[in-house]
């Protein structure tokens, strides 16, 4: 995991405890296994923490990890837990500036223009901004307090971040909707998965077994109920 906490996904409590929906899944796993749970925080970044494992530096990576064909060329990815819509968050002034209503996905028009663009560093979103809008500036910010405090302040006019991640931010921080737009993502949504080196073949297997088993027996959609959906996210 990451250095940096993503709620609801993994969270360091005051006590020391790592906790979230990956904490839980990995704690889960752990014990299924019968083995003992080390959750490696040195990764930098997302990027960081698939590269671990591509070198066999750790033996999964869980931790709020978008699938993509780019990070596929690396490491393996189980089937997904958790699917997430992507959003455009826009400063107000870029929105003025270019006359922009609220109601609609504006990638289209945006990508005509030399925004300045933030995201989480190593994240999908930060592998994608140029793909998507290819004459934007792409500012990258060590975790989401940083990027979202940069789009409040105008530093940077759009950030590209997904509904979970939005949701907890705007909870905790009611006057950010008065600076920032949350514009939706036609067709986009983020496909959450595990990380697996290439050559743990048997490992991907049992993973994707067990994610059934969870999903089946209706275990994984409590714990998204509890860590995504319920009151977890505003603690």
């Amino acid at each position: 995991m990451p250095s940096q906490d993503s709620k609801p996904f993994f969270a360091k409590t005051p006590d020391g405890d790592i906790v979230g929906l990956d904490a839980t899944l990995a704690q889960n796993i752990a014990s299924r296994l019968g083995v003992s749970l080390f959750i490696d925080r040195s990764a930098k970044s997302y990027d960081d923490a698939i590269q671990k494992v591509s070198e066999g530096k750790a033996d999964i990576a869980l931790c709020h990890l978008t699938t993509s064909l780019e990070r596929a060329l690396i490491v393996d990815f189980s089937t997904p837990y958790l699917k997430v819509p992507h959003v455009l968050l826009l400063n107000r002034q870029l929105m003025v500036h270019y006359g922009l209503g609220d109601k609609k996905d504006y990638s289209d028009e945006l990508k005509k223009e030399k925004i300045t663009l933030g995201a989480t560093t190593g994240s999908y979103f930060a592998r994608s901004a140029h793909f998507d809008f290819p004459n934007a500036i792409v500012q990258t910010f060590d975790g989401d307090e940083a990027l979202f405090e940069a789009v409040e302040k105008g530093e940077v006019q759009v950030v590209l971040t997904d509904e979970t991640t939005f949701r907890i931010w705007q909870e905790k921080h009611p006057s950010f909707n008065l600076q920032v737009q949350k514009l939706n993502r036609k067709n986009r949504v983020g496909q959450i998965a595990i990380a697996t080196n290439w050559k743990s073949a048997p490992l991907l297997k049992w993973l994707n077994l067990y994610l059934n088993a969870i999903r089946d027996d209706g275990t994984l959609d409590k714990w998204i109920q509890d860590y995504v959906e319920g009151p977890w996210k505003r603690n």
